[in-house]
């Protein structure tokens, strides 16, 4: 694997994940100091509000109220997510944004588990965004369980893509679809 394009690949990781990192604290500290605990403030009235809400679950709200083990296995996905990504193609730039997504999202809420709570390693995620579609309420989320749903996505779409493109080189096809 040439070093340069290995690098690049990481840079386009690295890029991606420090962003949603930036942006999913600066957006949690904006909401945090600018609306109270279980406070609501309607955007689009009936469909989308902010809500301040702090989440000791998983993402979304799924799972028990259980900090620390979310901490722990935040924490381990990440190491996990780290070890895979040194096995992606460097030609596969979709990819490894997908993995910046990811990392960057797990990075966001792992700082609020360890760093935002009463106790060192045991703290809720903040969340704010609520939509709500006919009185039926999706669970309040943040720009990092964004980052690692889209991020997730956009890895499931680059994989069967590049399948399909390896299935078109193998049957001899002279077209291929091309992932960035």
């Amino acid at each position: 694997m040439h070093k340069s394009l290995q690098f690049r690949a990481g840079g386009w990781a690295a890029c991606t994940a420090l962003g949603v990192v930036l942006a999913d604290r600066v957006t949690k500290l904006m909401i945090a100091r600018t609306i109270d605990l279980h406070e609501s403030v309607p955007v689009i009235k009936g469909f989308f509000s902010l809500t301040h809400l702090r989440n000791p679950s998983g993402i979304f709200g799924l799972g028990p109220a259980k900090p620390l083990f979310f901490t722990v296995a935040s924490f381990i996905a990440l190491l996990f997510l780290v070890y895979l990504f040194r096995t992606l193609d460097p030609q596969r730039r979709a990819q490894h944004v997908a993995f910046g997504l990811i990392m960057g999202g797990a990075v966001g809420n792992l700082i609020d588990r360890t760093f935002c709570g009463e106790q060192l390693f045991r703290g809720p995620v903040t969340d704010f965004l609520n939509f709500s579609i006919r009185g039926h309420h999706w669970p309040p989320f943040n720009v990092a369980d964004s980052a690692i749903t889209v991020g997730v996505a956009l890895f499931l779409l680059s994989v069967f893509l590049a399948s399909k493109e390896e299935a078109a080189d193998a049957s001899g096809n002279s077209k291929t679809l091309r992932t960035p």
